[in-house]
């Protein structure tokens, strides 16, 4: 059975989003549709329940001044010693550091260990920061799922990572061209620099 993943954006959440999106109920065949819940482990300031996307999530050249207001450091943060407080000492950061990536990837080791599930046909999908944990998870398993489509997500400028193992997985990115929140053609909104969708698909 085909499997599709579809990760929410920031302030999602899954429930919300299996509703919006019942892809077992529209298919034409049977499919199994799993939709991952992020963290929210704000210390002060609520960034929302955003992804880990990696490195991007807190590097200091994708940013400026006019995200300090919409930067937040997540006790997992802290943690890590990436940041120790909120607005400019967040240093650009606006998400958990949980291992998202692992959560994920666990995700589908667990489902198809006890499903009976296709694994040439594992399908991912997320809109805005989901988006952007879309581009990172293909970057860093390229031969793991059979198609990928990033719904309104880029990844920050600098962070373009396309394995040539990547030549055999589909890409599908929708973007609405007049998204003012991150841009289809890439460059500063809300503080942070992001890449166009072009620099990414080319």
């Amino acid at each position: 059975v085909p499997v599709i993943i579809y990760i929410h954006g920031q302030y999602g959440n899954s429930n919300t989003v299996g509703l919006e999106l019942p892809f077992s109920a529209r298919a034409s065949q049977p499919v199994i549709s799993i939709y991952p819940q992020g963290v929210d482990d704000h210390v002060s300031s609520d960034c929302g329940t955003g992804w880990n996307v990696g490195p991007m999530g807190h590097d200091a050249d994708t940013c400026k001044p006019a995200s300090y207001g919409d930067s937040c450091c997540y006790e997992s943060c802290r943690a890590q010693g990436l940041c120790d407080g909120d607005g400019k000492a967040a240093d650009c950061g606006w998400s958990t550091c949980m291992d998202d990536e692992a959560f994920i990837v666990d995700i589908i080791s667990k489902v198809s260990s006890e499903l009976c599930v296709d694994e040439s046909q594992i399908y991912l999908a997320g809109g805005s920061n989901g988006g952007m944990m879309v581009h990172f998870l293909y970057s860093k398993h390229p031969s793991l799922f059979a198609a990928v489509a990033p719904v309104y997500g880029l990844p920050l400028k600098g962070h373009i990572d396309v394995p040539d193992a990547l030549n055999k997985t589909s890409i599908f990115h929708l973007h609405d061209r007049s998204d003012d929140v991150i841009p289809e053609a890439g460059g500063f909104a809300g503080g942070w620099e992001y890449e166009s969708a072009d620099s990414v698909l080319e």
